[in-house]
């Protein structure tokens, strides 16, 4: 499962991006990667590596401006980081929409961050609104202190999270890490049986 065009969309709105490479400590754009204080950053949270200095120095300051759809392109080589450890922790099905708002959320907050993690406890009880309550109590760090900055997000995300409804199935069972839903799983072993009882039928 993959975050979904809308979703990236929605991220980059929320994140804000930067055409041209600057220093993630003070935001300022640089025109060197030996001006950066912190790390040199670009399109939406980008950490520029020493090893991908050359592809990106076209864009320092007083050069070339990435364009949105180069940022958007960026963006989703970065999204696996983060799509990948909230698939894997979900044992229910869910729509696109929540999905989307927890990659959301661990983008900003981290993967392993405490939010993410009761969401999706949560999601794998089928309490859906708890895991929305997740969400929405992020702003709180592990100690209970309110980053206010992050309330509005938040509380996005968590609408986000049940815009799309309730998931149409029940988990089912898993098989090789694989999802098998209920019903075409019970339609498949009734043709079975059909199939094995007419067989039978033509052997006498």
């Amino acid at each position: 499962m993959k975050m979904s065009k809308e979703g990236v969309a929605e991220l980059v709105r929320s994140e804000g991006s930067r055409a041209q490479v600057y220093d993630d400590r003070n935001g300022q754009t640089i025109s060197s990667f030996a001006q950066a204080q912190g790390y040199p950053t670009i399109g939406v949270g980008h950490l520029i590596t020493p090893s991908q200095y050359a592809r990106f120095e076209k864009y320092l300051g007083g050069r070339s401006a990435m364009s949105q759809a180069q940022i958007e392109d960026l963006l989703r080589e970065d999204l696996p980081k983060y799509e990948v450890p909230v698939k894997d922790a979900i044992n229910e099905v869910i729509t696109q929409e929540m999905f989307d708002a927890l990659v959301s959320l661990a983008f900003n907050a981290g993967p392993n961050s405490y939010a993410v993690k009761n969401a999706i406890k949560a999601i794998n009880v089928k309490d859906w609104n708890g895991a929305a309550q997740a969400i929405a109590d992020g702003p709180k760090t592990s100690k209970g202190i309110l980053v206010q900055g992050l309330v509005k997000r938040r509380a996005n995300e968590a609408q986000w999270f049940l815009s799309g409804g309730l998931p149409s199935w029940s988990s089912g069972i898993r098989i090789f890490g694989s999802q098998i839903k209920p019903v075409p799983l019970a339609i498949s072993g009734s043709l079975l049986l059909f199939g094995i009882g007419f067989y039978l039928y033509r052997k006498k």
